[in-house]
């Protein structure tokens, strides 16, 4: 017959080993049915004061995305307790499942921040420390409905921190730097949010690799990945993993205190799924924009930071001093066997404003006015050297 704990839990098979707990997969021999259980028994009692912490905040959290509680014993040699089982595995061995579709991973992480967010929203907050793809799960193979589990987490109360049965700073690839020699003072949820942006990573990653450390915009590590031209040079594969590694920019960093919040970081990554899924391609100095009227040229970035003068008064002056020729150039553009380029023969400064683009037709590279994007300005010129444009 299988062992019972506490005349009810029948093991079926061990499932893991951690550091500081058994595992296995156990059924409800009181009630008939097929339903499965994990239960964790502590292995050393010392931590047992630990252990009974990490129970009393499992129970009282209100999330559909942190596991639950159903039984527990925290008294003699085997102490226990029981969570639910999810058949969809952990996040590790689910990577085939989102591969193909960043999106998917995208939405899945999205979830899975939104559900730190809330612990570390709580008074005292609750910080996880053991954020990595084995300890978020999956509710089941049908739906990529995460569930946060194995709590490393960090309890403050009454000025004491109490460190649950999950005791270790967290895995070498996902720890944030400053938990590396155990500083349990430099806790914070910030060190979740570096956690969470070296899972982000590696949930797009297509082999699943991941740097030790603050490598995410080497050209090796690049998630646009970098591909060699014939021409000399390199472009990108994936321009549109900008978006990514914009948001990362701001969750791996060594200080924490550069890191974003999480209230922060949600927004962003919202925005990110949107750009993303709509094909927005982001521009930055080493990622050029094809030309939308020639697709010869391209857009790059060439300056930030602007003053008023630079934000509004040129702008405006080019727009006085130029709007005479908007209808001539509109009509030229047109009868010109409607070409993308506008043939303007030699003539200089023609400008037309529209809600994304603005375009100067000059034959002369040097006499043309500047137009600046409020964060930046954005240059092309097309391969005929017949027009520029610019957004």
């Amino acid at each position: 017959m299988s062992e019972l704990y506490g005349n009810r839990w029948e093991l079926i098979k061990s499932l893991d080993e951690g550091g500081q707990a058994h595992v296995f997969l156990v059924k409800d021999a009181k009630n008939q049915g097929d339903r499965m259980f994990v239960l964790k028994r502590l292995k050393n009692l010392n931590r047992l004061d630990r252990f009974k912490k990490e129970i009393e905040i499992v129970r009282h959290l209100q999330d559909d995305h942190v596991v639950k509680i159903f039984d527990f014993k925290a008294e003699g040699e085997k102490p226990y307790f029981v969570t639910s089982y999810y058949e969809g595995g952990n996040l590790k061995d689910a990577r085939n499942r989102w591969k193909e579709n960043p999106l998917i991973a995208l939405g899945l992480f999205k979830t899975i921040c939104e559900t730190i967010n809330n612990l570390h929203r709580m008074e005292p907050p609750i910080i996880h420390r053991d954020l990595k793809p084995e300890n978020i799960f999956l509710r089941s193979k049908d739906k990529l409905d995460p569930v946060i589990g194995d709590f490393g987490v960090c309890y403050f109360e009454n000025g004491q921190r109490i460190t649950l049965i999950e005791e270790a700073v967290g895995p070498r690839l996902f720890m944030a730097p400053e938990l590396e020699d155990g500083r349990e003072d430099k806790v914070t949820p910030k060190a979740d949010v570096y956690s969470l942006g070296k899972l982000l990573y590696w949930m797009l990653r297509d082999d699943g690799q991941l740097f030790s450390r603050e490598k995410h915009r080497l050209r090796e590590w690049d998630l646009r990945k970098a591909k060699d031209l014939p021409s000399g040079g390199y472009d990108w594969e994936n321009i549109y993993f900008e978006h990514v590694s914009r948001i990362l920019d701001q969750m791996i960093t060594t200080a924490p205190d550069e890191r974003a919040s999480l209230n922060q970081i949600l927004p962003q990554l919202s925005r990110a799924i949107r750009l993303i899924e709509r094909e927005f391609t982001p521009i930055t100095q080493d990622a050029a924009m094809p030309c939308e009227f020639c697709g010869q040229g391209e857009y790059v970035l060439t300056e930030k930071g602007h003053t008023l003068k630079t934000l509004v008064l040129e702008p405006l002056v080019a727009l006085i001093g130029e709007f005479w020729c908007v209808i001539f150039v509109v009509m030229s553009s047109y009868l010109e066997s409607r070409k993308p380029h506008i043939k303007t023969g030699g003539e200089k400064n023609s400008f037309i404003s529209g809600n994304r683009a603005s375009l100067v037709a000059a034959s002369d590279r040097s006499s043309w006015n500047k137009f600046n994007h409020p964060a930046f300005t954005l240059m092309a010129f097309c391969k005929s050297d017949t027009a520029k444009f610019r957004l």
